[in-house]
């Protein structure tokens, strides 16, 4: 009796080979060398941090560890393999402490960088004095007391109509600047946000009320005109 041989198709054939050498090719290497930023504040929202590394493939995915806090909203496409962009979100008490950057391989390969993201505390206010401006002051002295104030924090007003300049002078519980509130603010109580650098955020709530700017009578504003006219008169 006679065997004829049947030959495999070139496909098959490969992809037999491919099956046989899989357990023996190892997984491919991936390295975390960093964060950037390398930390961020209690209360920081929707902040882009940038993990830079080696070996990174489209399927690998980012986590921290401890995990507590960090709220991780979108990882983008990875289109290099070397960084990886993820949008982060710190929780108002999320633990201050370094934190791990792990990057886990679609392979099954996973690298650590050790403590290469800190969650570092929000600034906190608590008061503003004066703690009430009226419409129409401008440039007026107001000191912000709090703490964790760090140089380039900025005070920001709620509703519209007041702006704060800027600083001249800060320490970590103190800050004074010049603030001004325009002719039509409206006359409510005010929450005051600080934020460092790092994001980290704080809320005074109804820290500030704008109270009306004076008015002038008819009477007074009749001799205003009278005296305007006045002045103005050929002599």
């Amino acid at each position: 009796m006679k065997f004829k041989l049947r030959k495999l198709p070139v496909a098959a054939a490969l992809a037999g080979l491919i099956l046989i050498l899989l357990p023996a090719v190892p997984a491919l290497a991936i390295t975390v060398v960093s964060s950037n930023p390398s930390s961020l504040g209690q209360g920081a929202n929707s902040i882009d941090v940038v993990i830079t590394g080696t070996g990174f493939n489209p399927t690998d995915t980012v986590s921290f560890s401890p995990a507590d806090g960090i709220t991780i909203n979108s990882q983008s496409p990875i289109l290099s393999t070397t960084q990886i962009t993820v949008n982060l979100t710190i929780a108002a008490n999320a633990p201050t402490t370094a934190r791990n950057v792990v990057v886990t391989g679609g392979f099954g390969s996973t690298a650590t960088c050790t403590g290469c993201f800190t969650v570092n505390a929000a600034p906190t206010i608590t008061s503003m004095s004066p703690s009430a401006l009226g419409q129409g002051a401008t440039a007026v002295p107001v000191t912000f007391t709090g703490t964790g104030f760090a140089t380039g924090i900025s005070i920001v007003v709620a509703g519209g109509g007041v702006s704060v300049g800027t600083p001249t002078s800060l320490s970590s519980t103190s800050i004074t600047a010049p603030v001004t509130v325009t002719s039509g603010a409206a006359t409510t109580a005010r929450n005051v946000t600080a934020t460092n650098q790092d994001h980290g955020t704080a809320t005074c709530a109804s820290c500030v009320t704008i109270n009306a700017g004076p008015t002038i009578g008819a009477e007074q504003q009749l001799y205003a005109n009278a005296d305007h006219r006045d002045r103005h008169q050929p002599r």
